[in-house]
């Protein structure tokens, strides 16, 4: 029940910061609406002269990019988030004031990146609705518990992988190139705007070590292709493999970060 009174209290925080600037709520509408425009520009002037020209693709290569960048922006905030919250607070020296409190630091983590997660998650409904309603993108949510099911085992998979990079940053303090380039892979080798089954075999090595590749592949397949637990079911329990390694992983990443920093004294230096 703690964790739950946390978590409500980081989102009226973050709702009432949000709301005090509506022009912060409009722009961000305006940014989804570019982000789709420059999805018709590059299928338009670019997509025509690719190997994924949209030929063989489910939906057409429109359909497929705009799920490809929808779910790179949420691999990009839970990486992200967390992790410049807490260099934040360790430059403002709040970091070591919120572990001091009785909130367990796996709930602290975890309600730390909520906020931007739901924003983006509200960001990543409107722009398929968007592209639905305005761009004739072709989405079939007939089987939507496996496309529910596919969706939070990425969040989860995700979340995970963000609390191992804020884990870094406690001890590192600069993680910023490393989860860069982490998400630069994930961009070009996990499906995102090309498939990654066109790329070449050492290549599609890559894809298979990196979590974002299941994740597309599921989502696809059921939003978009309409399939069943049957036919998402390979992308499914590689996604949930994933989820089994890395949820515990992150946690003890979190814990022994925070045992090293108390160790060494650098908890609040940034």
């Amino acid at each position: 029940m703690r964790g739950i009174r946390v978590a409500v209290a980081f989102l009226r925080r973050e709702f009432l910061e949000e709301i005090s600037y509506p022009l912060k709520v409009v722009l961000g509408l305006v940014a989804v609406l570019l982000s789709l425009g420059f999805l018709v520009v590059f299928h338009d002037f670019i997509a025509r002269n690719m190997v994924a020209r949209g030929e063989g693709i489910e939906g057409g290569y429109f359909t497929f990019a705009l799920v490809g960048l929808s779910f790179h922006s949420l691999l990009d905030t839970a990486l992200r988030e967390l992790s410049s919250r807490i260099r934040s607070a360790q430059m403002q020296g709040t970091f070591e004031a919120m572990l001091a409190t009785r909130t367990p630091l796996s709930v602290l983590m975890v309600v730390l990146p909520l906020p931007p997660m739901l924003r983006t998650c509200v960001r990543f409904v409107v722009m398929l609705l968007i592209g639905w309603l305005v761009f004739d993108v072709q989405l079939r949510l007939g089987n939507w518990p496996v496309v529910m099911t596919g969706f939070a085992l990425a969040l989860i998979v995700f979340i995970a992988l963000g609390l191992m990079f804020a884990g870094l940053t406690i001890v590192l303090k600069q993680t910023g190139p490393l989860i860069t380039m982490f998400i630069a892979l994930c961009f070009f080798f996990s499906g995102v705007i090309v498939p990654w089954e066109e790329l070449p075999r050492a290549l599609r090595v890559v894809s298979s070590v990196l979590p974002m590749t299941p994740a597309l592949e599921a989502f696809r397949i059921a939003a978009v292709g309409g399939g069943g637990w049957s036919d998402t079911a390979p992308a499914l329990w590689r996604l949930a493999a994933f989820a089994v390694v890395l949820v515990p992983l992150s946690l003890v990443t979190c814990r022994w970060s925070l045992r090293q920093a108390l160790r060494d004294g650098s908890l609040g230096q940034y």
